[in-house]
This record gives C-alpha cells, sequence and structure tokens, in this order.
C-alpha cells in the first residue's frame, strides 16, 4: 500500500516501506539483510585467517543502525539501535539468567564483557550514545517491575516497602533534575574577535593534540592563564573545562556520565550526589528485601522493631522460575549498587578536596581548605 505523500529525492515518491539510506540511495526495509558487502567480509575474515578491518567492522555498525527501519507513512522511519537494543538485550540477559545456575553464571561473566567492548567501541565510533542511558533506564524499570511481581510481597513488612518506594521515588526525582539541569552548564557566550584571541599561530605546536580533552590534561579551557577554551576558540570562566562528548564548554566540569547521557557540573552536582546516594540506598534496600524473601534469611538485629535480615541458604531458589528471576534481578541491583557505591565515594572524596573529577585527573589534589568549608560551599551555594 502507497501512500502519496512526500517526494524523493528522484521526484518519486516514497511508499511506507521505502527511504534514502546514508548514501543518498532509494532503498527497501525488506533489503535489510542484503548487499553489505562490510558485513560479509566481516564473517568471512575469520574463516579465511585474516585479521578484521576496522574499516569493515566502523562500516558494518554504521550501516546496520541506518537500516534498522519501521513503515511509515511517507517513508520508513529510522529507529535508534541506542534505543532499541538495551530494551532487548536487557530483558534477555535477566530472563534467560534466571533459568538454572549455569545460565545465570555465563551471562553474569558475559555481560561485563560485552558492555566494557560496548564502551570501547561506541568511544572510539560514536561517543555521544544514549546506548548507557538507555541501559539504566531499562534496568531500573525491570528491577522495579519484576520487584514488584516475583518477589513475595507477604515477606515483606509494610514499614520496608514504604521506606523502599520512598528511597525509590527520590532517586528517579534527583536523576531527573540531574539531567535537567544539564544544559545549564553549557558556556553560551558568543565566539570571542578575532582581536582577543591570542596568537594561535605561535602556538601551534602546543595545541595540535588538542582533540581529546579526557585524555590530556592539557586540552580544553583554562590553558595556561587565558582562560580561553581553544576548541571553541572562546574565553570562559575560570574552572570551565571543555566535553569532547557534548561539544561544549561545561562551568565547573567534572566528567561525562555516560551512564545518564550528560555532563556533571556546576548546576547539577549536587542533584547527582543526590542521585547516587538514594539509588544506592534503594538498591541496597532493595536487592535485601528480596534476597531475604526468596532464600532462607537469617535474623541480624532489630531497628526499632523492624527485623534487620540477610539471606542465609539460596540453594533452592532456581526450582521456581519467578524465584530464580527474583534472586537474579536481586543479585544484578547488588552489583549495581557496588557501582554506584564506588562513584558515591568518589564524589565524597572530591566534595571533600574541592575539585572536580576534571581537576583531579589534570593533577590537581585539593584546594587547601578544610573539609568542613568544603562541603559547607558544596552545600550552601547559589547556583
Amino acid at each position: 500500500m502507497q501512500f502519496e505523500i512526500n517526494e524523493g529525492i528522484d521526484g518519486r515518491t516514497l511508499c511506507c516501506c521505502e527511504y534514502y539510506n546514508r548514501d543518498r540511495e532509494r532503498f527497501h526495509i525488506l533489503g535489510c539483510c542484503c548487499n553489505c558487502v562490510h558485513f560479509d567480509e566481516f564473517c568471512t575474515s575469520p574463516l579465511c585467517c585474516r585479521p578484521f578491518r576496522n574499516k569493515d567492522r566502523s562500516e558494518m555498525l554504521l550501516t546496520f543502525p541506518d537500516r534498522l527501519r519501521i513503515p511509515w507513512i511517507g517513508g520508513a522511519k529510522q529507529i535508534s539501535l541506542d534505543d532499541f537494543a538495551p530494551a532487548v538485550i536487557v530483558p534477555f540477559v535477566i530472563f534467560t539468567a534466571s533459568i538454572n545456575f549455569y545460565t545465570a553464571i555465563i551471562l553474569g561473566l558475559a555481560t561485563p564483557a560485552f558492555l566494557g567492548y560496548t564502551y570501547y567501541l561506541l568511544k572510539r565510533l560514536k561517543p555521544k550514545s544514549k546506548f548507557f542511558y538507555m541501559w539504566t533506564f531499562w534496568s531500573a524499570t525491570y528491577m522495579i517491575v519484576i520487584f514488584e511481581y516475583s518477589v513475595p510481597m507477604f515477606e515483606l513488612l509494610p514499614e520496608e516497602k514504604y521506606i523502599l518506594v520512598f528511597n525509590v521515588i527520590l532517586a528517579i526525582v534527583f536523576i531527573v533534575r540531574t539531567k535537567q539541569k544539564a544544559s545549564m552548564n553549557y558556556v553560551v557566550q558568543g565566539l570571542s574577535s578575532e582581536d582577543d584571541l591570542p596568537d594561535i599561530a605561535e602556538a601551534e605546536e602546543h595545541t595540535t593534540l588538542l582533540l581529546e580533552d579526557d585524555n590530556n590534561p592539557k586540552t580544553g579551557c583554562n590553558e595556561d592563564d587565558t582562560n580561553m577554551c581553544r576548541v571553541c576558540r572562546k574565553y570562559v570562566q575560570p574552572r570551565t573545562y571543555h566535553c569532547s562528548v557534548c561539544q561544549a564548554c561545561i562551568m565547573k566540569r567534572s566528567h561525562h556520565s555516560m551512564w545518564l547521557d550528560c555532563c556533571i557540573g556546576h548546576h547539577n552536582d549536587r542533584s547527582y550526589y543526590l542521585s547516587l546516594s538514594f539509588s544506592f540506598i534503594s538498591l541496597c534496600l532493595g536487592s535485601n528485601l528480596a534476597l531475604t524473601s526468596v532464600c532462607h534469611p537469617v535474623l541480624m538485629f532489630h531497628v526499632y522493631d523492624i527485623p534487620i535480615l540477610l539471606p542465609d541458604d539460596c540453594s533452592y531458589v532456581f526450582e521456581q522460575y519467578d524465584l530464580g528471576l527474583a534472586f537474579i534481578i536481586s543479585i544484578y541491583a547488588f552489583f549495581v549498587m557496588i557501582f554506584v557505591l564506588v562513584a558515591l565515594v568518589r564524589q565524597m572524596y572530591l566534595i571533600s578536596r574541592g575539585i572536580t573529577f576534571t581537576e583531579w585527573r589534570h593533577g590537581q589534589s585539593g584546594n587547601n581548605r578544610t573539609i568542613f568549608h568544603n562541603w559547607k560551599v558544596f552545600v550552601t551555594r547559589h547556583v
């Protein structure tokens, strides 16, 4: 069925399954697996004992997202692979790992390796990617849904559920605020005039490598004493650094969070710290509640008449699939909790020293102020 809506480059209308690919050629979604020379070469290289070529891998990874489309009026619409892949991979890992002990071990080892390789690949080919942000989103979504429907709720006290829900809501609120305030860190002033710029030609030997600021302590803003970003060629405030992912100068830039897909800087560092704090509490509490519900628990102590339990025997969780599912999601939450704890401790250290992660990577150890003073400035400053 054709929809006579949009006229293509060649003057002909596109049907709902046609589109123009990245080479500006007319293509059909049924040909998504056809005529991919680079994919053929990538598959035949190991059979012919030839090394992989970076060009074939890069072209293949660019072609696949371009062909990932759905029929739409006026031409097939592209689906972002960054959004689509985590929505499929995360549930596949969780539900497959819940089958038995062996699948849990295999996927438990394969998932970190996959994420590490994906990070390495995207950093080289597509630094501005939402893959890890969508992984965070779908992980949180499935953890909440599975906790609600697979964990035996009759094992939990009402107070425990209320505390968990309260912390989860606060964690989501501060994650959203961190994302919303990220754009406020951008330095939006216009380019400096040619007369105001230093003689770039004279400093050419010092600026030939200013391409990746995260890997070079001399890259970005605040070079020497000029407070000038040599990437954007504009003057900025002190402690402002250029982000090669956001392609912008960030006020008091700490780092670019790939899991939230935004830079952490002057306007959202407090929201980021609070999101880490409440996320850690939520993951710790949720993981413990799920484990003690599906495993044999042991009583540790009481806090205001609320028993604090720890899991003791989990040897039988895979005998029933829903119990195995709750067990896997709690273990997944536990490892995410460790990752969040590392980020939280690092952030607390940087706040105590009065510096950002970017400044620490550039060799600074602190601002020679007391820990109390640095925390007071962090908590009470106006933004």
